[in-house]
C-alpha cells in the first residue's frame, strides 16, 4: 500500500457524470462541449469497441488549455475491463495482476498525454472495474493489484455491473469500493434495490445508468 500522504486535490463526485460511450470520432469534441456546458464529471473506459479513451483525454486537455477548467475542477473516471470479456482492450498478459497494471498505465497515457513537467503527476479520481471476473478469486486478484495504486495515481476504486455478494466480498479490503456504477433495469435485477440499500447504508457513492425511456416514477417507487 502506498505510504504517500493523502493527495491535496480530490474533486467531489458530481451528481451527474458525462458518459462517453459510442461517441466514436466525435468523442473529443463532445467531451469538450460537455465541459463547456457545465459537466464536471467524465466517465470513459479502456474498451475500444465502445469508448475512445484517447479522444476523451483530448477533449479534457483542450478544455484545460482553453481555460474552461483546471484538472482539479474535474472528476475523471475510467474503467478496467477484464481481457476475457468481449471487446475488452485490456492486454492479454500472463497474470491478472500484470493485465490490471498495464491497463491502468494505458489509461493514464490516453487521458493525460504529454503532461507538462510543471503540472502535478496525472491521476484518476476513480478507477472502476468494468465487471467482476467469472470466479471470485480472480476478482480478488484484480482488485488487490489496484490497492497499491491508491491514493496515487488512483484516488478511489469502484465496481461496475456488480452484485451484492461481490460487493460484500470486497468490503473488507483496505480500500473497499467507493463507487458503484450499475445499469438500472427492472428485468435484470429488480432495479438493484439490494445493492442500492447496501450502498446507502455504507455511505458509498452509487451511479446508475439511466436510459431516456426509463420511467422515473418506477425507480422512486421501488427504492
Amino acid at each position: 500500500m502506498s505510504t504517500a500522504p493523502d493527495p491535496p486535490h480530490t474533486a467531489k463526485m458530481p451528481a451527474m457524470i458525462y458518459g462517453t460511450a459510442w461517441k466514436k470520432d466525435r468523442t473529443a469534441d463532445l467531451v469538450y462541449q460537455a465541459i463547456q456546458a457545465g459537466f464536471r464529471g467524465i466517465d470513459t473506459a479502456h474498451m475500444k469497441q465502445h469508448y475512445d479513451e484517447a479522444g476523451t483525454g483530448a477533449g479534457i486537455q483542450r478544455a484545460i488549455r482553453d481555460g474552461l477548467v483546471t484538472r482539479q475542477d474535474l472528476w475523471i473516471q475510467t474503467k478496467y475491463t477484464p481481457h476475457d470479456e468481449p471487446y475488452a482492450s485490456s492486454p492479454t498478459t500472463p497474470t491478472i495482476t500484470s493485465q490490471v497494471l498495464a491497463s491502468v498505465a494505458a489509461s493514464l497515457r490516453n487521458l493525460f498525454p504529454d503532461s507538462p513537467p510543471d503540472q502535478e503527476e496525472p491521476y484518476l479520481d476513480a478507477l472502476i472495474m468494468h465487471s467482476p471476473f467469472p470466479h471470485p478469486h480472480q476478482t480478488l486478484e484484480a482488485y488487490a493489484a489496484l490497492l497499491p495504486l491508491v491514493p496515487h495515481p488512483l484516488r478511489a476504486l469502484g465496481m461496475s455491473n456488480v452484485t451484492l455478494p461481490t460487493l460484500r466480498l470486497l468490503s473488507t479490503s483496505p480500500h473497499p469500493p467507493a463507487v458503484v456504477q450499475n445499469r438500472l433495469r427492472a428485468a435484470e435485477r429488480a432495479w438493484d434495490v439490494d445493492v442500492r440499500r447496501w450502498c446507502r447504508a455504507g455511505g458509498l457513492e452509487i451511479r446508475l445508468h439511466l436510459w431516456l425511456f426509463v420511467f422515473v416514477g418506477n425507480i422512486t417507487n421501488s427504492s
